[in-house]
């Protein structure tokens, strides 16, 4: 191990032809083999390139007949390294000699399917873990799903990259959840629960005889009713007892609040807070290691392995002394490139493979170490690289610079030198520039981004990336080394988390500026909902809903118009499956001739005709606004067919049938998992990527945004522990182990006593330093990316942050046209105030379509339905109206069923549709139930409402949307709305009654009220009346909401 070469290679200082002068000499000399190499890349790509320049360069040098060999040499990514070596030692492995190797997409949706078959016998299980999910606050904030299933995988994964067992995982407390509980104070002796309710019925009292009418304190109020009944409903959460703890109303009424906040703030004595902790952290282990037997035990059966499995397997196989011998014999050299990436388990038998090789070569750069979000460890690699460069065997360092211009080298020297002076030597860090001083631009730019949102910052860097590409700015092209002009992709901007791409693409398209980025929402695109609506029309004639998104999407009507000729249509009782034909250029009529043709079709070419067929290339050029956008629909029809050639290599690799409809269930999984990549865009575009994806990128321009964010150490969730003893080299994944910590208390952060007592405890400061470690190795995969130009866009005023922080530079953004580095040389600089500049108005943006239904009355349609709104403590039931006619069922009949059909019975009246019969026959009630009892019961029922209320107009499945104080949107349908006089009366329909009728009509109270809200805001009308309709009872119920 102490003969291990380590090459530390700098941002841009060649390293790929020090790779191939290395290997070209070796080989050339005929020091080595070409049959004796086993090197190993980062990438597909680069492993071509490093075989390719390889042989290139001894073909120049004139050995001819090594360059024929090199193909000999195994050289690939570390997967396709172990595949080879398991292929061929297959019988000492135990291993078929033929196996089907399962990419990352197609192995997270059988490891999917494998958590589906552990819990498929346990529902208790998973209800239980659903309601701790919402109870500790284990949800996606944006898509609100829970979010346990995630977890439950990344601990597998975790688990698997450090050679862990399913028995390790199932050991007692093996996430390590007893050392966050250790910060919690003793259970109180006080029922808080109680006390909480208590406090909130009197905060809540007094605040309205306090008449504090400020909007602060009507929002307290709002959250203060919204857990109080969540408190009653046993559904408060744990970040909800943080987040009162915090809140407050205005000044006026902070005396009311304060027992809120004392009592919410003792959250932590909550014994169920611990005992759920612990439960939730248990079961989740539990559960990976449950699912990852069946994962195992599903590929076994299948010849399938996954990435990890072959980097496990080999880690084995290489323990066997038989095999140890061979390799030992045969392999000469062992390359390993990018070894900053490795995740531990890649590591470890990287260290096993080197005890068996004549040379080693281990090439990479800790400073560039940034993906621990993926798995790997610097600590664990810097600690192997101490480990092997002991005893005076120092590392190699490429010390020029072959990227960037003289001036930015120097700027960048001047940075992380002294940056990283307490983890490495000068010379480790600084570059020489290997290149000639050619542009003339700026160096460094400081951009100031008036004040203004975020959107208002991505709006200003838009109109700063205008102003580069229409000012003439040169750059030096790195083909010929010549000036040339800028171009847009050129232009790289950076900024720090996904979430901002969006935006930042956004600004810049509305300033005409194409845009390349990677995200997901392929499925949620209109040329992609277009696409697959054809497809299942293909598959099925009765898909009303592909029908109704191809008519919409074609342009031939809009959504409301269609939509009520398609309730026409069929009151008219026409056959359902013919509508839509009537259309000018209906490209039903292209699907249904080629209809025939699916089933000799595999999915992909059902696919291709889909598009053909429903004319979709067509239908989107109509679309613009302007070429680019044009473009980058046609490309996403592309993305979707490459989606659909992975679900047959998918199918293929797990010996299982691929269909079409099995197709279009897979595309939808990926979407619901977030996998629907879009294409990213054309060459002709600013690249648009987090600061992380740009490692190992390069462009002549790069804009790095966001340097002022926050430093968020990873406190909660999983993480990997490393040994408090030495590492060692023979067996680097020694005692590690795995700690997950639940995040219990949300969003809420500051101002937390038991948050601050764990930050500032020993993990609290360990996840700190690795934060600053991390943050500062970004920092320096971020600033070393521009060849010409460095752009640092930043709001105005803003000199430092957390982030930019790290590197203790006050100097390093410029202010004005020339900046002295502290070692006193000067580079040219320039800085720019920008704002939004005055971009053309956004084209009309499409949208993946959703259904309406039709309105009845002036109500803003479709939305999210308000059932799971809490009761309403003060509501109160009123009167009783009696319907005075019988259904006269015969036999037993499922009060949901009942209840269900006389729904639709009313909704089919209300529309003008005699549908009794059908009703009965489809709900398979006929026999129960006759026509003319159901027809006396509908009489007696509009009789009852006619006479209690008049109203002057009636609707049924009406939409309501609209957003409360809290900013979220509220939608949903009201079975049935009248209007009488200046009075809006709601009816809600209920099948069954539990308890006292009186009752159970209240626990409907926060529906009522959400439904009547929405009314008072789009109508205007200030008195709705709310009634629940019990079916089995044939009576009204009022609820009143004061």
């Amino acid at each position: 191990m102490s003969d291990i070469q380590v090459i530390s290679a700098g941002a841009g200082s060649g390293k790929t032809y020090t790779l191939t002068g290395k290997l070209r000499d070796l080989l050339a000399s005929g020091t080595i083999r070409p049959e004796g190499v086993v090197a190993t890349t980062f990438t597909r790509l680069a492993a071509g390139e490093l075989k390719e320049r390889v042989r290139g360069s001894l073909i120049k040098g004139g050995h001819h007949t090594v360059a024929t060999e090199v193909e000999q040499a195994l050289i690939g990514t570390v997967n396709s390294v172990c595949g080879v070596l398991l292929k061929r030692f297959a019988f000492e492995a135990g291993l078929p000699p033929e196996q089907r190797t399962l990419e990352e997409t197609q192995a997270a949706l059988l490891f999917n399917r494998a958590m589906e078959h552990a819990l498929a016998t346990r529902a208790s299980l998973v209800d239980r873990m659903n309601a701790l999910a919402r109870r500790v606050g284990a949800i996606d904030i944006r898509t609100k799903a829970l979010l346990w299933r995630t977890h439950v995988k990344n601990i597998a994964d975790a688990a698997r990259a450090n050679n862990m067992s399913a028995a390790f995982l199932r050991q007692e407390d093996a996430s390590d959840i007893a050392s966050l509980l250790a910060y919690f104070p003793k259970p109180a002796s006080l029922d808080l629960d109680a006390a909480l309710l208590a406090a909130l019925h009197q905060a809540i009292a007094q605040i309205a005889a306090g008449n504090d009418k400020t909007g602060t304190t009507q929002k307290y109020v709002a959250k203060l009713e919204q857990c109080r009944a969540a408190l009653i409903n046993d559904q408060l959460t744990w970040p909800d007892w943080v987040s009162l703890a915090k809140a407050k109303p205005a000044k006026a009424s902070l005396d009311a609040a304060q027992p809120v906040a004392d009592i919410a703030a003792r959250f932590g004595e909550h014994p169920d807070l611990c005992a759920e902790l612990e439960e939730f952290s248990r079961e989740l282990f539990l559960i990976a290691a449950d699912t990852l037997e069946h994962y195992q035990n599903i590929k076994q059966s299948k010849g399938l392995v996954d990435f990890i499995d072959q980097e496990q397997q080999l880690y084995a196989l290489l323990a066997v002394p038989a095999v140890a011998g061979v390799l030992r014999e045969e392999l000469e050299l062992l390359l390993v490139d990018e070894f900053q990436d490795t995740s531990p388990i890649q590591l470890a038998l990287f260290t096993r493979l080197s005890e068996l090789a004549d040379n080693v070569i281990w090439v990479g750069d800790l400073k560039q170490s940034v993906y621990g979000f993926r798995g790997a460890d610097p600590a664990l690699m810097q600690a192997v690289i101490d480990g092997v460069t002991t005893g005076g065997n120092e590392p190699t360092v490429l010390d020029k610079s072959y990227r960037s211009q003289p001036a930015l080298v120097n700027y960048t020297n001047a940075l992380f030198v002294p940056a990283f002076a307490h983890k490495l030597p000068a010379h480790q860090v600084e570059l020489a520039p290997a290149l000639s001083q050619l542009s003339t631009a700026p160096a460094v730019e400081s951009w100031q981004l008036a004040k203004g949102k975020k959107v208002d910052h991505y709006a200003a860097v838009a109109e700063g990336i205008s102003q580069l590409l229409s000012e003439g700015r040169e750059v030096v092209d790195k083909e010929t080394k010549q000036l040339r002009s800028l171009l847009p992709a050129d232009v790289a901007v950076l900024c720090k988390t996904n979430a901002d791409l969006a935006d930042m693409a956004m600004a810049l398209s509305q300033r005409g500026i194409p845009a390349a980025y990677k995200r997901a929402g392929l499925l949620a695109t209109p040329e992609a909902v277009l696409t697959l609506a054809c497809l299942r029309r293909l598959v099925s004639q009765e898909d009303s809903l592909a029908t109704a998104e191809i008519i919409s999407l074609s342009g031939s009507l809009s959504p409301d118009a269609w939509l009520a000729e398609r309730i026409d249509y069929l009151a008219e009782n026409k056959t359902p499956n013919d509508w839509g034909y009537g259309y000018k250029n209906s490209p039903l009529v292209g699907l249904d001739r080629v209809k025939s043709r699916l089933i000799y079709l595999t999915p992909v070419e059902a696919l291709d005709l889909a598009i053909h067929a429903g004319n979709v290339l067509e239908t989107i050029e109509t679309w613009g606004p302007n070429p680019a956008a044009r473009q980058q629909r046609y490309d996403n029809v592309d993305a979707l067919m490459k989606h659909a050639h992975d679900y047959i290599e998918q199918c293929s690799a797990s010996h299982e049938p691929a269909t079409t409809p099995g197709l279009i269930l897979w595309l939808q999984t990926l979407a619901g998992d977030e996998r629907d990549t879009q294409a990213v865009g054309g060459n002709a575009a600013v690249r648009v990527m987090t600061h992380h994806g740009a490692k190992g990128l390069e462009w002549p321009v790069v804009i790095a945004m966001n340097l002022n964010a926050k430093l968020k150490p990873r406190l909660f969730g999983l993480t990997v522990q490393s040994s408090n003893k030495a590492v060692r080299l023979d067996d680097p994944l020694a005692g590690r182990t795995l700690r997950y910590w639940p995040r219990f208390n949300g969003s809420n952060e500051a101002g937390v006593r038991v948050l601050e007592e764990i930050v500032r405890g020993t993990e609290g400061t360990k996840a700190l330093i690795k934060e600053e470690d991390e943050g500062l190795r970004l920092l320096y995969v971020s600033l070393t990316r521009a060849r010409d130009t460095l752009i640092l866009a930043l709001p105005e005023n803003v000199e430092t942050g957390p982030w930019m922080g790290l590197l203790n530079a006050h100097w390093f953004v410029p202010t004005s046209g020339q900046l002295q580095l502290p070692n006193g040389i000067s580079i040219p600089t320039r800085v720019r105030n920008l704002a939004p500049g005055d971009a053309p108005p956004p084209a009309p943006g499409y949208y993946a379509l959703a259904i309406k239904k039709p309105q009845k009355l002036d109500l803003l349609p479709l939305g999210k339905t308000p059932s799971s709104m809490m009761p309403i403590v003060t509501a109160r039931a009123g009167r009783v109206l009696e319907i005075g006619a019988s259904l006269g069922v015969k036999g037993n009949v499922d009060a949901l069923t009942l209840g269900s059909a006389v729904h639709a019975a009313i909704a089919a009246r209300l529309f003008g549709q005699d549908s009794k019969s059908r009703i009965l026959d489809e709900f398979d009630i006929a026999k129960n139930i006759d026509v003319k009892s159901l027809d006396d019961y509908l009489d007696g029922f509009f009789d009852c409402v006619n006479k209690a209320f008049s109203p002057t107009a009636a609707g049924g499945e009406v939409p309501i949307v609209y957003r409360n104080a809290e900013g979220q949107q509220i939608r949903g349908f009201i079975d049935m709305l009248l209007e009488s006089g200046s009075q809006r009366i709601l009816i809600d329909h209920k099948t069954g009654v539990w308890g006292v009728p009186e009752e159970a009509a209240l626990r409907y109270s926060g529906q009522l009220e959400a439904y009547a809200e929405g009314i008072k805001r789009t109508t205007g009308c200030d008195r709705v009346c709310c009634w629940i309709h019990f079916v089995s009872l044939g009576k009204l119920l009022e609820v009143v909401l004061d």
